[in-house]
């Protein structure tokens, strides 16, 4: 994001866009000249016509004046009043490409504009894992997607920006760009599908009002059954969670979108607003898990293979590595551990030229195959020890060859 306290260079600020963000904060037009400049009044006044002063923005890029009147005008609307005003809303966005604003908002009984640390990183998880399931409804609707379409969810997430919190209670806000082409599949194809950040951003509303309409027929009715319904709107397993997290250990929460006006969207349209109570939260945490459980059941496998690569472990998580497979159609595999002590194992397996046998779900996203809530079942042998075993069981089926350096299938 922009430095607070660092104004930008007039020459990278659209007028246009500039004009247009001062009206949506409040500013009221009380004068023009076509094509060269705007004259506004500052937001709160009721009679803005009678103002005496004025701020002016100037419209004509090529005019030798335009950035000495431009840093002028900068600085009158940061230093006035409605400074906060430019800090949340307009300075975020006035060098950025056009961008759809998220706010996701948790009402909790700490001093306004503060959050208890733990709910803080919540509602962050929360907002991130909402920004996800919304990405991926835009590909696919599913009851639940666990690792699917993590890679262009991952890409959808780098175009976003993180914006400052506002005064009041705990929010987290997010500017989606409007054109961001996000490549569907990865890899150096150009043929492939390229999804735009607007398109993304309506698949979101549209799962976030599905499940809000889940959730108020729950109240109704008791039934899960909207939420069924809401399946092929994009209401998903992940998206009843983060809404769940969100609205729980607190007094609830909300998510709002509003619209860029500058991105063409068929006209006007309304903020997007969706409130989920604390009591929303048990129908949210139900919904959450009638989902997974009705997903297609999961088969764990077993891979063996050799450390190859390691990752640190993050806010205390499992932490991931790599799997060089030596069983099986899949050479190399990620692996992200259920458990903490786990990584120390492969931590030691990788100084120690281990073969490892790993136990989990393994999923594909793009090219790369995971192995998830992965546990290790073993150490099988050096590498150097299993050269010869390994030659000899070439020719083997992969269960005879698991029966071979196991003794029995695990």
């Amino acid at each position: 994001m922009t430095n607070p306290g660092v104004l930008p260079s007039p020459e990278r600020i659209d007028p246009e866009r500039f004009t247009l963000l001062l009206e949506e904060a409040g500013w009221k037009l009380v004068g023009a000249r076509r094509g060269q400049y705007k004259r506004f009044a500052p937001p709160g006044l009721n009679d803005p016509s009678g103002f005496q002063g004025s701020l002016i923005v100037p419209l004509d890029r090529a005019a030798p004046e335009f950035s000495q009147m431009m840093s002028a005008a900068v600085r009158e609307v940061s230093n006035t009043d409605a400074g906060d005003l430019w800090r949340r809303v307009i300075q975020p966005r006035i060098i950025v490409d056009t961008a759809d604003q998220f706010q996701f908002r948790k009402e909790t009984d700490a001093p306004p504009g503060t959050i208890r640390w733990k709910q803080g990183e919540e509602l962050v998880s929360a907002a991130r894992l909402a920004l996800v399931a919304g990405a991926k409804s835009y590909v696919e609707r599913s009851r639940r997607y666990s690792n699917r379409f993590g890679q262009f969810s991952n890409r959808f997430l780098d175009s976003i920006l993180m914006g400052q919190t506002g005064v009041g209670s705990y929010i987290v806000t997010a500017y989606a760009p409007t054109d961001a082409a996000i490549p569907i599949t990865s890899g150096l194809s150009t043929s492939g599908r390229i999804a735009h950040g607007r398109d993304i951003t309506l698949h979101f509303a549209a799962a976030l009002e599905a499940t809000a309409e889940a959730v108020e027929h729950y109240r109704t009715t008791s039934s899960l059954s909207g939420f069924d319904a809401g399946i092929s709107r994009g209401v998903s397993f992940e998206l009843s969670s983060a809404l769940e997290s969100l609205s729980r250990d607190g007094d609830g929460g909300d998510v709002t979108i509003t619209w860029d006006s500058g991105a063409d969207l068929f006209g006007d349209i309304p903020d997007s607003h969706f409130v989920f109570t604390r009591v929303d939260a048990q129908a949210l945490s139900r919904a959450a898990t009638h989902l997974a459980a009705e997903s297609e059941p999961v088969v764990r496998q077993t891979v063996i293979g050799r450390v190859h690569l390691l990752t640190k472990k993050h806010l205390g998580g499992p932490g991931v590595f790599g799997l060089d497979s030596i069983s099986g159609t899949v050479r190399k595999v990620r692996v992200r551990l259920s458990d903490a002590e786990d990584y120390h194992r492969a931590v030691n397996a990788h100084d120690g030229d281990l073969i490892l046998a790993v136990s989990g779900e393994l999923e594909r996203d793009g090219n790369m195959y995971w192995l998830l809530n992965a546990e290790i079942l073993s150490e099988v042998a050096h590498v150097d020890e299993l050269g010869e075993r390994l030659s000899s069981a070439s020719q083997l089926t992969d269960q005879a060859f698991t029966e071979e350096l196991f003794g029995e299938s695990p």
